[in-house]
């Protein structure tokens, strides 16, 4: 009777056990674990090689940077628009409201409601002030220019 080592080389399985034999079964269980080691580091190499691939190919690490700047662009113009804006409106429209807090009132049979224009028109303007920032970075620094051919 023979068997197979490591795919190569053939011998009996008395030739087997004598070689074995002499090592103690310590060696046998540090090997196996070795071996498993070996085996578990190569199985994980391979996600996480096909994550980064992935991240690169599909520019995730790009979303995530302009997820980043885009959110620091808007805490910049939500500053501009109170420190500039706001003063502004109140100086052309009457009233020491800022313009988020401006409402008008509307009357139908003997009730009233209160509609916060100023709110919508500050996000809007918020929206606005953000778009055209972001749109002036990337044709400054020509980041459209960035993206992978494929």
């Amino acid at each position: 009777m023979t068997a197979k080592i490591k795919g190569l080389k053939h011998v009996t399985k008395q030739q087997e056990l004598a070689t074995y034999s002499y090592r103690s079964a310590s060696h046998v269980r540090a090997d196996k674990r070795a071996h498993a080691a070996k085996v578990a580091r190569h199985a994980a190499r391979k996600p996480v090689g096909g994550f980064v691939d992935f991240l690169r190919e599909r520019a995730v690490v790009a979303l995530a940077i302009g997820f980043v700047l885009g959110t620091q662009v808007q805490t910049v113009v939500k500053q501009v628009i109170d420190s500039f804006v706001n003063p502004l409106f109140q100086l052309l429209f009457p009233g020491n409201k800022a313009l988020n807090s401006r409402t008008f009132t509307l009357d139908f049979h003997h009730r009233s409601a209160n509609f916060g224009w100023g709110a919508i028109a500050y996000a809007f303007l918020d929206f606005l002030f953000v778009a055209v920032t972001v749109y002036v970075i990337i044709k400054i620094f020509q980041l459209d220019k960035l993206d992978k051919q494929s």
